[in-house]
């Protein structure tokens, strides 16, 4: 019998990377702002406090609070002082030193978009998530709550982008969602999810006169 050659199966290889950096309201940036990166290395250049400077510390900002995981909010400026995280940054001085203008009334908004492609695929992966924070009681205050959520997941196929998921949270509001659409299945099969939480302690649940 004639001996058949197998065939290999390709490996699949994915690249991941900052494909963008968020910033709306830090240190000088007021308005909402788009720093596009390149994959692998990136030159930062301008004249003196343009804000170079800036776009690094956001960047360890954003890492710092989300590593962190015993906080009550992903926003950490004065990390602990045995941390051992390579690469963290201290604000003293808080959300006043970082929010522009030093108007703590301003939403602070911190995000990054993630690029992930594949070897086996030709589609392109953009997940996007940005986080808002405010002062909420006092504007003595100069901690910061979560204000809003945003997640967001794009795909570029066949030369077209197309938003798959898009998710905006306010919680200085209710927040509707309808429970049969896929992002409300989610959240109702989280809330039913019998694990460490209670139902109660997840934060959401459905209420049924509403669609």
């Amino acid at each position: 019998m004639p001996k058949k050659k197998l065939k290999k199966n390709k490996k699949s290889s994915t690249e991941t990377f900052f494909n963008k950096i968020i910033l709306e309201n830090f240190k000088g940036y007021g308005e909402h702002t788009t720093v596009n990166l390149c994959p692998k290395i990136n030159l930062i250049y301008g004249k003196n406090s343009a804000g170079k400077s800036s776009i690094i510390q956001s960047l360890r900002l954003i890492r710092q609070s989300l590593l962190l995981r015993n906080t009550n909010v992903p926003f950490v400026p004065l990390p602990p002082t045995d941390l051992t995280l390579v690469g963290n940054i201290q604000f003293p001085e808080g959300i006043e030193g970082i929010i522009y203008a030093k108007d703590k009334s301003r939403e602070l908004k911190l995000g990054l978009e993630i690029k992930q492609t594949s070897s086996i695929s030709d589609d392109v992966i953009f997940n996007t998530l940005i986080h808002g924070f405010k002062v909420q009681k006092n504007k003595n205050d100069n901690f910061a709550d979560l204000s809003s959520l945003l997640l967001k997941r794009d795909v570029l196929k066949n030369n077209q982008l197309k938003n798959e998921t898009e998710v905006k949270l306010s919680f200085d509001k209710k927040n509707w969602f309808n429970k049969n659409d896929k992002f409300g299945k989610f959240l109702e099969d989280m809330s039913e999810f019998s694990g460490p939480l209670y139902r109660s302690d997840i934060g959401w649940n459905f209420d049924d006169a509403q669609d």
